[in-house]
């Protein structure tokens, strides 16, 4: 501050009040016989709304499972305001209204259902906005990455396969390859067969990864004509879901018996 004849006294800087709200300046007079006085002036500087809300990280990112309930807490995002109480609201855009944030808490909660296949990762953003006038605003991204739960069966190809094989040939001829999907992702979705029933002699077995059914022995149709096998698939998910199909093994005829006369039929 520099002083004036008249007494008035005028400022050749700025002031900011978030760095300081108060000056307390001493004031000397003088006349030309050399008395003096003094005297204390102080100045309280008046707030403006000159900065707008600040976000607590630049920003924000969160994972919540898929299938959760409507309301479930996600994340909260925080500003603060330099400025003297200034209030501040919270506003979302985008999101393809799978979310909500409170007005005044700044809390993100699941407004719709969430669904992993459909989309793994969300990003909108978030405004601030105090209530000075003009009103300031700032803004910060936020991503919702969404986690898979094992929601979804494993689905074969077909319920019902069917092949045939020729007897008397030797054992890992392949039959039929059995496949499934799983929608989830992951260990979800990782698949493992195997055979539940319909196999006592232990004639097949199968590749639990590929699902390739193939022989275990040589089989004699004379002794069996047609087998029906159970196939069980099931996902790495906890709990485990799975599914079945079966496959039905007819027993081609080779001619590996000559006739026989029978002794009794004549005298």
């Amino acid at each position: 501050c520099h002083r004036r004849q008249n007494g008035r006294r005028f400022h050749d800087g700025t002031t900011d009040r978030e760095i300081q709200e108060r000056y307390s300046l001493l004031v000397q007079v003088a006349d030309g016989g050399g008395l003096t006085d003094t005297t204390t002036i102080t100045v309280d500087i008046q707030d403006v709304n000159d900065n707008p809300p600040t976000f607590s990280k630049a920003s924000y990112s969160m994972s919540v499972d898929e299938n959760v309930d409507l309301g479930t807490s996600v994340l909260s995002v925080t500003a603060t305001e330099k400025d003297v109480t200034r209030a501040i609201k919270y506003t979302l855009s985008g999101g393809n209204g799978r979310f909500i944030i409170g007005a005044s808490s700044g809390k993100i909660t699941t407004a719709n259902t969430i669904d992993y296949e459909s989309v793994k990762s969300y990003a909108f953003q978030v405004t601030a906005e105090d209530d000075g006038n003009p009103p300031r605003r700032s803004s910060v991204p936020v991503t919702v990455n969404v986690n898979d739960v094992n929601d979804n069966r494993p689905v074969f190809a077909q319920p019902i396969y069917r092949a045939t094989i020729r007897e008397n040939q030797n054992s890992g001829v392949s039959v039929a390859t059995v496949s499934a999907v799983d929608a989830d992702s992951t260990t979800n979705a990782a698949l493992a067969y195997a055979i539940v029933s319909g196999n006592n002699d232990s004639n097949f077995r199968i590749n639990s990864n590929t699902g390739l059914v193939s022989t275990a022995a040589s089989l004699d149709r004379e002794k069996k004509s047609s087998y029906s096998l159970q196939i069980r698939v099931a996902d790495g998910g906890s709990p485990t879901l799975t599914a079945v199909a079966s496959v039905i093994v007819a027993v081609e005829d080779v001619n590996d018996n000559p006739p026989k006369f029978d002794p009794y039929s004549y005298p």
